[in-house]
């Protein structure tokens, strides 16, 4: 398990227009306010948690709070993606008009990548944008959701269709928090981290193979090594590609195409998005291998990382049609085009056309 470092990693986000850091560090508060004493001198910040993560970690994070003199004000929203939609980001609205919100007020998101997707989004909307700090307590949202802006709440008609690009002002990772995941969303959490392995980075891919086991084990060192890594890339290619103008951006939806479609089909609720994301990953690399952009080899090696470190390869069975009319209304749609992730090689991908009705029809196969 976790114990506490002395360390103190910083990852800086150096956008055009904005610019933010983020702190990774283990069981410590200070640094954040050290911050929120610039930001928030009325030390009243508010924040919003979920129905999990409150009553967990919530008493230890208000302790802290208290012996620096801040009194937040906070919010505990319903856990889980079916609660991710405009319902709920009405009912933050009505929360933030009675604590009398204003633009220099300031949020704080304290849970995982849903609760980070729906606050990024209150706080994108309320008043015309108001400031926001990601306190992520999972580990996708430590090294993915957290990271980048990218907010919003799902549709019927699909995942996070309803949106927008929004930087926060402090992103504030404490590992420590990964002690109380339990296996499953842990798991979840490593599907994110071999995403990046394999879009980025071979001599990382190496890393997450050598020291699986210890990694499984949650070893702290590993742990601050790998959350570092995951951010570092993030912040390098959301620089690069803030809004998905240049097409950088897109390649780190790999697997993401296939997963939302299952997470949609199933109703957000037989799997955790790193699973949908993981079967996502094996379909995407056996996708590539049909359209000829790697070899089988790949692919392989793909599915057998995955599986060792405990994750579903095997996709479930739906339609033909059940999966192209989810693919229709994916994000990445251009015209009658899906923009679609490919495998090249372990660190590199490419983005390319194809029809959803083509991918559908492989899912099928």
């Amino acid at each position: 398990m976790l114990t506490v470092s002395a360390k103190r990693y910083q990852v800086p986000v150096k956008l055009k227009h904005h610019r933010y850091v983020i702190d990774i560090v283990s069981d410590e508060t200070q640094s954040l306010c050290d911050f929120l004493e610039t930001y928030c001198p009325d030390k009243k910040p508010l924040l919003l948690t979920n129905s999990v993560v409150g009553p967990l970690l919530m008493p230890k994070l208000l302790k802290s709070f208290k012996k620096q003199g801040f009194k937040p004000e906070y919010l505990i929203l319903p856990d889980g993606e079916r609660h991710k939609n405009l319902a709920t980001v009405q009912h933050g609205y009505d929360w933030l008009t009675e604590q009398g919100a204003n633009r220099h007020s300031v949020m704080l998101l304290f849970g995982g990548g849903v609760l980070g997707d729906i606050g990024g989004f209150i706080a994108a909307t309320y008043m015309r944008g108001i400031k926001y700090v990601q306190i992520p307590t999972t580990l996708v949202s430590q090294v993915d959701s957290s990271v980048g802006g990218k907010v919003g709440v799902d549709h019927q008609e699909g995942k996070n269709l309803v949106g927008a690009f929004y930087q926060p002002l402090h992103v504030h990772i404490d590992v420590s928090y990964l002690n109380t995941l339990p296996e499953r969303e842990y798991l979840c959490g490593l599907a994110e981290v071999i995403k990046y392995a394999v879009i980025k980075d071979t001599k990382f891919y190496e890393f997450l193979q050598k020291e699986r086991i210890g990694i499984l084990q949650r070893d702290p060192v590993l742990l601050e090594k790998i959350v570092k890594k995951c951010c570092t890339i993030k912040a390098g290619v959301v620089t690069r590609d803030e809004k998905e103008t240049r097409g950088e951006r897109m390649i780190l939806n790999f697997g993401h195409t296939v997963g939302h479609a299952i997470e949609k089909l199933t109703d957000y609720r037989k799997y955790g998005h790193g699973e949908g994301v993981a079967m996502g990953m094996v379909q995407a690399a056996e996708l590539s291998v049909a359209e000829g952009h790697c070899t089988r080899e790949i692919a392989l090696d793909i599915t057998d990382i995955l599986a060792a470190y405990g994750l579903p390869v095997k996709l479930p069975n739906f339609s033909k049609r059940q999966w192209e009319q989810s693919l229709k209304h994916d994000k990445k749609m251009r015209g009658s085009h899906l923009q679609f992730v490919f495998v090249e090689s372990i660190g590199q991908v490419s983005v390319a056309s194809i029809t959803p009705q083509k991918v559908a029809q492989f899912l099928r196969r």
